[in-house]
């Protein structure tokens, strides 16, 4: 892949190499892992897994400039499959090693891409101060259905496989080359509400009014996720964490958003430099 220049607003960054990416990958056959190697594939950007055992080895700053971890849950990552089930190579996960391994590779410099539900990893393990606002996943979808009709105020949150708006910031690098507003799929994804004086940096939001987030699909209290965060990116020592609330590359089909998850992936790691 050619080198090239990002411009974003007043932004100027030059790709000085290819990032070395690494995919995490558990071995509980996750679909959204996947589904993330082979739009990387498609597109040619050159990447490496990194499994358990790889992770809980350390020193992932000397082979890695960004590590990105696909939806999946805290518990999926650090537990993995029960002993009881598989064959030890691929029984157990990450553990406390792995995720300590992880923590200093973004504490040394690296970058750290969570999609959807492993942004938990951040904001349990690695301290981002940012609070996810995710659905209640112990109700069932009759449940739901159910639910009194009180206002919206008074709904669970839920969307089980919808089209939502979000009001993108341009003058990111990881906005750049994206419209102002842009859709995104939202399955029960996780939104972030973020403190006004943290550093934190939101990239993409969602509009103010809650009538004006759903674009196709169904969406059920939409006032709890009005104006919170949907993509951001916070400083950890001194590497960042890049966490989508969503999936920007969810079953090959999300086009619109491809190009956010690939800024994050090509700007990541000190692998371009701003001017």
């Amino acid at each position: 892949m050619r080198l090239h220049a990002v411009r974003s607003g007043a932004n100027h960054y030059t790709l000085t190499r290819m990032p070395r990416i690494a995919v995490y990958r558990p071995w509980t056959a996750n679909m959204d892992e996947g589904w993330t190697r082979w739009i990387l594939e498609q597109f040619r950007l050159p990447y490496v897994s990194l499994t358990d055992s790889v992770a809980r080895a350390g020193k992932l700053r000397d082979h890695f400039d960004v590590l990105l971890v696909p939806d999946m849950s805290l518990r999926e990552m650090r537990d993995g499959n029960s002993e009881a089930e598989m064959p030890p190579p691929y029984a157990g996960g990450l553990g406390a090693v792995g995720i300590d391994a992880i923590r200093e590779f973004v504490t040394k410099g690296g970058t750290l891409v969570l999609l959807d539900r492993a942004s938990e990893l951040a904001t349990e393990s690695l301290g981002v101060p940012v609070q996810r606002i995710v659905v209640p996943r112990h109700l069932t979808d009759e449940a739901r259905s159910h639910a009194p009709g009180t206002g919206e105020n008074a709904e669970p949150l839920y969307a089980p496989g919808s089209i939502l708006r979000v009001l993108v910031d341009t003058t990111d690098a990881i906005g750049y080359g994206m419209p102002d507003t842009a859709a995104v799929c939202f399955t029960n994804s996780v939104t972030f509400d973020v403190h006004a004086a943290s550093q934190v940096r939101v990239i993409a939001r969602y509009p103010d009014r809650g009538e004006d987030i759903l674009l196709s699909g169904y969406l059920q209290g939409a006032s709890q996720i009005a104006g919170k965060a949907a993509a951001i990116s916070a400083p950890v020592g001194r590497g960042h964490v890049v966490m989508f609330g969503f999936r920007p590359q969810h079953r090959g089909q999300s086009y619109g958003t491809f190009r956010m998850l690939f800024n994050a992936l090509l700007t990541g790691g000190g692998s371009a430099t701003r001017n």
